[in-house]
């Protein structure tokens, strides 16, 4: 007789067993239907074995990096918070060759600050040069800049557009100029403008921003034959430029608006003579202060000395902070060393581009609510920049009021130093009420385009995440 637990014990007919009737031939198969089954399941398991390899190289890689100390750093914050100035800093000091060679496609990004119309160009809130008309009219000796506008973003654009890159390169938020017109913004790729220009200078269709060549235009503006002359352009419009930009008419319209395009990025109208010399090259402050409204994600990987022992490799991920790209934040958040958040607090009287009803600030310090309440991140370090407070200081001196967009600040002193312990106060209660483990918040005020201030500011969180990853790795 047959025990209750030896029964219990049999494996099941084979015709009750799910899998073989899964993989059971269906009743009356040919043999060439036999035949394709077969070659649809070895294609089927050659996938399979291709993705259990790519998981065992990319375990095996970061196993490597431990090993090695090496660290992974994710820089996230909204659009326009000063992410990308960020890794121009972090370029020049850990990166400085690769950071110079760089400099010759910013010049094409410059010349699209100095004549891209939007809030800070007042050359397109413009009226006849020397004219007594009442209130701006457009300046027709003007219209070039134009043609330059779209020759640049047609050198930033890829040649091949896909889906993505066309959102990238040609969908933006409508910014109002001096007039109350408006034109949608440029964004371009993270990670492919500069190979695109590059690419394009190399075929000599843009000579004009490429190294300066002495056989385009002459003094007088001339253009080469075939070759559209960017700086040509310019040069025919530069004293134009520079009237309209000393306009008394264009000034007072600035300051009733309480405008001040020269506190901001992007901003190159004092520099209009110097720019447009035929062997002009953009310096380190050019660069820091040059705008490009990016999207999507980006990679940088710097080698960081720690004392007299061989380099770590730092990778940094820049990623997108506009609202439609931050659903893809939470592929970067597995082992993560380290954040650096970026909080422009200059931006309490802004609104978000993609969202009219929602202050800056408001959208900022949800976002970095997320991150912190965020369970795959509760044991990483946070480093946050509270960014842009050189303009917060110019705000706040031009009579901005930070109680009328801020309730809870209250009747405090509206002055910097006050401002900044309201801001530091926020941020750091959202951590501290988010934050369950034993994990460290480490706060800078930063002005990202200052490189003397940021190098300081570099270097301390550079020996705090070295000593969290050497901690870490079980060195110290």
């Amino acid at each position: 007789m047959v025990s209750v637990r030896q029964r219990s014990n049999r494996l099941p007919p084979d015709n009750l067993d799910p899998l073989t009737v899964a993989l059971r031939p269906p009743p009356g198969e040919t043999p060439d239907e036999r035949a394709a089954r077969l070659r649809e399941g070895a294609n089927a398991k050659a996938i399979s074995d291709k993705i259990d390899e790519q998981i065992r190289l990319e375990r095996e890689e970061i196993n490597q990096r431990k090993k090695n100390g090496d660290v992974k750093i994710l820089l996230l914050g909204q659009s326009e918070s000063g992410k990308s100035t960020t890794i121009k800093n972090f370029q020049m000091l850990y990166s400085p060759q690769a950071w110079r060679q760089e400099h010759i496609s910013w010049r094409a990004v410059i010349y699209l600050n100095l004549v891209l119309p939007d809030a800070k160009s007042p050359l397109f809130c413009s009226r006849p040069i020397h004219s007594r008309s009442v209130g701006p009219t457009p300046t027709p000796r003007l219209a070039p800049l134009t043609q330059v506008e779209t020759l640049l973003i047609r050198a930033l654009s890829p040649e091949n557009p896909t889906e993505s890159d066309f959102e990238a390169t040609h969908l933006g938020t409508n910014q109002p100029d001096l007039l109350g017109r408006t034109k949608a913004e440029v964004f371009v790729s993270a990670s492919r403008w500069r190979n695109t220009l590059k690419s394009k200078m190399s075929k000599g269709s843009l000579s004009s921003i490429d190294v300066p060549n002495a056989s385009t235009s002459s003094e007088s503006g001339g253009h080469p034959v075939n070759k559209p002359d960017i700086v040509g352009i310019l040069r025919t419009c530069r004293q134009d430029m520079l009237d309209l930009w000393n306009d008394p008419l264009v000034q007072n319209i600035l300051t009733k608006r309480r405008v001040r395009p020269q506190d901001s990025s992007g901003f190159f109208l004092n520099d209009i003579s110097r720019l447009m010399e035929r062997d002009y090259l953009p310096t380190d402050q050019d660069v820091l202060n040059a705008r490009l409204k990016t999207l999507g994600s980006s990679e940088h990987v710097f080698r960081v000395d720690r004392g007299s022992e061989k380099g770590i490799n730092w990778t940094v991920y820049d990623v997108g902070g506009a609202r439609n790209q931050r659903h893809v934040w939470t592929s970067f958040f597995d082992n993560v060393d380290s954040i650096i958040f970026l909080a422009p607090i200059s931006a309490f009287n802004q609104v978000l581009s993609e969202d009219p009803s929602v202050n800056r600030i408001a959208d900022s310090l949800l976002l970095f609510r997320a991150i912190c309440g965020n369970k795959l991140l509760q044991k990483v370090n946070i480093v946050l920049f509270l960014n842009k407070v050189d303009l917060l200081q110019a705000k706040l001196g031009s009579g901005i009021q930070l109680k009328k967009y801020m309730l809870s600040y209250g009747d405090k002193p509206n002055d910097l130093e006050n401002a900044c312990k309201y801001f530091k106060s926020k941020f750091g209660a959202a951590f501290r009420e988010l934050s369950d483990v034993d994990r460290e918040l480490y706060i800078h005020f930063t002005t990202m385009n200052d490189p003397k201030s940021t190098s300081s500011i570099i270097n301390n969180v550079r020996e705090m995440i070295l000593r969290k990853a050497l901690h870490k790795s079980s060195l110290i």
